[in-house]
């Protein structure tokens, strides 16, 4: 046999192969690296992630109905039949809290969704061109932050009615609104960058330098303002059901689960107030530890301080 026949003939199936294998090393090193760099980030993830994990199986995880109720077990403690007690329905306290998580993913997913794209679109178009279009807008911006938080959502709330799609398209508002400040100020510093510039000279147009070469650099701030959102709308969420201009019944909410019996019984039941309450905290918590955590990894500034 000849030395050219006794030559290894590569493969196409083996080629991606090894390019498989190569991407997930890469992503087992980065994943590595975050948690030993941000251990406090990778715990917000795990608790997101387990929320996420929560939410999608809940029917599974429930161990009862979210509003099947036992008149024999009204305000019964916390137990290994009821592992957060009863309510004063003798409805299972945990259960609620489970498919509770639903309907604040539902909320906060669909206004952080909703509420980004608005802030990504104006914020990139209002700093890119500037004008008379930057100048209403930034207007609009400063009448809008110069009301209280509370007080415009409850306004909006009680003009559009409770529901599901009315909380999401109010928090929505208030995300996009928010965020249009922090994208424009970054499209500004892009602007008059070497890239967008090299973009005009070979004639890109407008619409393609926003799509292609500027939204890309932006989604490090993105990232961080969409997590931030998250718990700005778990909280906004959380206050409009505590104070009934929440999603209505028989949805179950944290918020609502906050109000009503949870305030008659607080000293004879307290675990109606204190588990609701935890559920809130820690996945506000959570949220805040991973945006806190993308921050310092997308920025490059952050990555070279430390």
């Amino acid at each position: 046999m000849t030395e050219a026949s006794t030559q290894s003939v590569p493969v196409l199936g083996d080629t991606s192969v090894r390019i498989s294998v190569g991407r997930v090393r890469r992503m087992r090193r980065t994943a590595f690296r975050f948690v030993r760099n941000q251990p406090l980030g990778a715990l917000g993830l795990f608790i997101v992630a387990a929320i996420v994990a929560v939410a999608v199986f809940a029917p599974l995880i429930a161990t009862h109905g979210m509003n099947e109720t036992s008149l024999g077990d009204r305000l019964v403690g916390p137990s290994a039949q009821h592992y957060f007690g009863t309510d004063n329905l003798g409805r299972d306290q945990f259960s609620r809290i489970v498919y509770g998580t639903r309907t604040t993913l539902q909320v906060a997913l669909g206004a952080v969704i909703i509420g980004m794209t608005i802030a990504l679109t104006v914020g990139m178009v209002s700093g890119y061109f500037g004008g008379w279009f930057d100048i209403i807008v930034q207007r609009i911006v400063d009448a809008w932050m110069a009301f209280p938080t509370l007080i415009l959502l409850l306004s909006l709330v009680a003009v559009l009615g409770a529901g599901l799609a009315q909380i999401i398209g109010v928090l929505s508002l208030l995300i996009g609104v928010g965020g249009i400040r922090v994208i424009r100020a970054t499209t500004l510093g892009y602007r008059k960058a070497t890239f967008i510039e090299a973009a005009h000279v070979i004639g890109a147009s407008p619409t393609r330098i926003l799509v292609r070469h500027l939204a890309p650099n932006l989604f490090g701030p993105l990232m961080v303002l969409t997590t931030l959102g998250l718990s700005s709308a778990i909280l906004a969420e959380a206050s409009l059901s505590f104070l009934g201009f929440g999603v209505p019944p028989p949805a179950a909410s944290w918020g609502r689960m906050l109000s009503g019996s949870s305030s008659l019984y607080l000293y004879k039941a307290p675990w109606l107030a204190i588990f609701p309450g935890l559920a809130i905290t820690v996945v506000v918590f959570g949220v805040n530890m991973l945006g806190d955590a993308l921050r310092d990894e997308l920025d490059p500034r952050m990555r070279g301080s430390r």
